[in-house]
């Protein structure tokens, strides 16, 4: 019987080290940088964002479902490829005046990524623009293509601790921008781990071999180039914010993660042009965001990791 125990605590503690190989350092939601392990084949996520008022103009109310997903198509070595696709439905009420955008947008990006033991380095073509022009793809000119991109540089500092230090070009904070990424990892193999940073931030606890408590803070923004009904006016619809987010997660199965999660985005604005050509830019209170995600492991590599 304790050889028995020993066993199983030793593919417990193999699990819980594997899971933070997984998910420790793993960026935020629409990041240039990889959502995922290097043994993540698939991600899908669904978030829905509570409506929320106008700080400036009650009249206006905007909520968002927004569902993500993400697909390794190649790997070797420390290089890969992976597809990646943002749709966002916006619920605008607008008492004031219709937006020139229907609101449901898409951001559609292939992403190259190599991972080194020090370097790692993310480049992604990305189309953000609304629905409209998915249904006429003459209208996809170099106007809605920009380039997203990142490079990252760690370094140990210590007995668990890990740096990191590099630029990030993306949309996170509402308009495309070179923004500076710096954090401090802390991931001992064990049940606890961290990251501390700017723009991302995780803390994630083991509870159990199967459960997983997870909180993170980033920014959860974005910038699209929209048309209007008859695709004869182009603008822009621009959106940021900050989630703070916690989540449960389950192990159903050796390749499998589940998990759901309640967060509060913060720190809202939200910029469009209305259907008559006026310009709208708006603070907007804080929401509710309530999200399911499914994701999918390598069961080979799991498998050989085990005891």
């Amino acid at each position: 019987m304790s050889k028995w125990r020993a066993g199983r605590n030793r593919r417990a503690s193999a699990l819980l080290a594997l899971a933070g190989t997984a998910a420790a350092s793993a960026p935020a939601d629409a990041s240039v940088r990889h959502p995922s392990s290097d043994h993540e084949l698939v991600q899908v996520a669904h978030t829905v964002t509570a409506p929320a008022r106008s700080r400036t103009a009650s009249v206006y109310r905007v909520g968002v479902v927004q569902t993500r997903f993400l697909a390794r198509t190649w790997s070797r070595d420390r290089h890969s490829l992976a597809i990646a696709h943002d749709y966002r439905a916006h619920q605008i009420e607008a008492g004031g005046g219709e937006a020139q955008t229907n609101g449901h947008l898409h951001r559609l990006s292939p992403r190259y990524r190599f991972a080194g033991t020090r370097w790692e380095v993310g480049v992604s073509p990305v189309v953000a623009t609304s629905s409209n022009v998915g249904r006429h793809p003459g209208e996809i000119h170099r106007a809605l293509i920009d380039w997203h991109g990142s490079v990252a540089y760690s370094v140990p500092l210590g007995t668990h601790l890990t740096g990191y230090a590099g630029i990030c070009r993306d949309d996170r904070f509402g308009r495309v921008r070179v923004s500076p990424l710096l954090g401090v990892t802390w991931d001992p193999r064990q049940a606890i781990r961290g990251t501390v940073g700017w723009p991302d931030s995780t803390f994630e606890w083991d509870v159990h071999p199967r459960w997983r408590i997870r909180a993170d803070v980033n920014p959860v923004g974005g910038h699209w180039t929209v048309y209007d009904n008859d695709l004869a006016r182009r603008s822009s619809f621009q959106y940021a914010g900050w989630r703070v987010r916690l989540g449960l997660e389950f192990r159903p199965a050796v390749a499998h993660r589940v998990a759901v999660s309640v967060g509060r985005d913060v720190r809202r604005s939200f910029r469009f042009r209305l259907e008559d050509g006026r310009a709208f830019s708006s603070d907007f209170d804080d929401a509710t965001a309530v999200g399911v995600e499914w994701r999918w492991l390598r069961r080979a590599i799991q498998r050989h990791r085990l005891p």
